[in-house]
């Protein structure tokens, strides 16, 4: 993925094929980018406590990009002129507001629901209650599969998991 050279990171990636017309371009904007965010983030402690979460790689990276707002919504599209003008930008989901970042985590109708109940089996008290038991039970479900399977010693039972997440984390 890349080194260190004189006290700064430098990116070394390794594609499966060779980058076509607009990949370069793309590539080009990701390292700009994480140039220009890197010294943001080693000061700021909660990148840091991102990248040390035992979470699958790939949620590590979305959680990155959402705090970076690089998330894909129609919003971003459009600014990064990816979605022709005229092309609708409304949530698609409950057509109330424009599809961005803040709207799909915070504000949906839609959306919302799930993330209040995630965050409220976190510990993180929001003061709303929803229907949204089958969701949060799955993503409960599948968190505990991947921590028994990835971290050792991660010997919790799925009761002792869903009751009280906060433990198990930090005892790991």
């Amino acid at each position: 993925m890349g080194k260190w050279s004189n006290g700064v990171w430098n990116w070394e990636f390794k594609w499966r094929r060779r980058l076509r017309g607009r990949e370069v371009q793309w590539l080009e904007e990701m390292l700009g980018e994480l140039r220009a965010g890197q010294h943001l983030e080693d000061e700021d402690p909660v990148f840091k406590q991102v990248w040390l979460t035992p979470v699958p790689s790939n949620t590590k990276a979305f959680i990155w990009r959402l705090l970076r707002d690089r998330v894909q919504t129609r919003e971003n599209l459009c600014k990064r002129r990816v979605l022709a003008r005229g092309v609708a930008t409304m949530c698609p989901l409950c057509l109330q507001e424009e599809e961005s970042s803040t709207h799909l985590f915070l504000r949906c109708a839609a959306t919302s629901p799930i993330w209040y109940a995630c965050s409220g089996w976190l510990g993180f008290r929001t003061g709303e209650a929803f229907e949204s038991d089958q969701i949060l039970e799955l993503a409960q479900l599948r968190v505990w599969q991947w921590l028994r399977v990835k971290i050792d010693g991660f010997s919790y039972s799925l009761f002792e998991w869903k009751e009280n997440p906060g433990v198990c984390i930090l005892s790991l």
